[in-house]
């Protein structure tokens, strides 16, 4: 079988071509080349000869990736004796380094899932088959048809099975990039898996943050 193939030749850069003599390395700067699909072409000469060796190669320059964090590290302990603040604010974009646009911030909070062992009922006070059926409403909402797509991340990132709080687990906070948490709703001495997700156009990054909830006092320390 014998068939034509044709392809749209690639358009010259308007900025003129990148040309490095005398070298086997081509190292190219940070923002010397704009966003887009790039064709390299080395060319190996041998003096005294009039043949010319050359190899192409394509190269995809994209946007820097978003770097997303959590002040204080990926784990802490905060008292709920305290207002426990979520600071998201040392997130950035290095393509942004005037940081003259505004980052869209999502929040997410995770627990580990409950089950039978946890309500502390002897198996003289309950049957297996209410224990099973028990356990069937426990995992209903982690069942894999009905997973979302974040809480499915996060599981497998921490290795346990965890329920997604509800949203009004989070108050708002003055300023942008913070959060508060409503402690009516956390429980004394559990662990929190709080998910950042931050957003600029089509680029996403995220950082999770392991939160003890603690009774007593405790000193607010970070790690910047």
């Amino acid at each position: 079988m014998v068939s034509n193939f044709s392809f749209q030749p690639p358009n010259n850069s308007e900025n003129g071509e990148l040309l490095a003599h005398n070298t086997r390395e081509l190292n190219i700067g940070r923002r010397f080349l704009p966003v887009g699909l790039k064709l390299v072409v080395f060319e190996l000469r041998i003096e005294g000869k009039s043949m010319a060796f050359r190899d192409f190669a394509f190269l995809q320059v994209k946007e820097s990736a978003l770097v997303a964090t959590i002040a204080g590290g990926t784990a802490v302990q905060r008292s709920i004796r305290k207002p426990i603040v979520l600071d998201g604010t040392p997130s950035l974009d290095p393509e942004d380094e005037k940081a003259s646009s505004v980052l869209n911030f999502t929040w997410s909070c995770f627990r580990a899932q409950e089950n039978v062992s946890d309500f502390n009922i002897s198996d003289g006070n309950i049957s297996q088959r209410f224990k099973s059926l028990l356990n069937s409403v426990l995992n209903k909402t982690l069942s894999s048809n009905e997973k979302p797509e974040i809480l499915s991340k996060v599981t497998n990132l921490t290795g346990k099975s965890l329920i997604q709080l509800p949203n009004s687990v989070f108050k708002d906070y003055p300023e942008h990039g913070r959060v508060m948490l409503n402690t009516t709703q956390l429980i004394i001495n559990n662990t929190y898996y709080v998910l950042l997700t931050v957003r600029r156009n089509e680029r996403i990054a995220h950082y999770m943050q392991t939160l003890d909830i603690r009774d007593e006092d405790m000193l607010d320390i970070e790690i910047r």
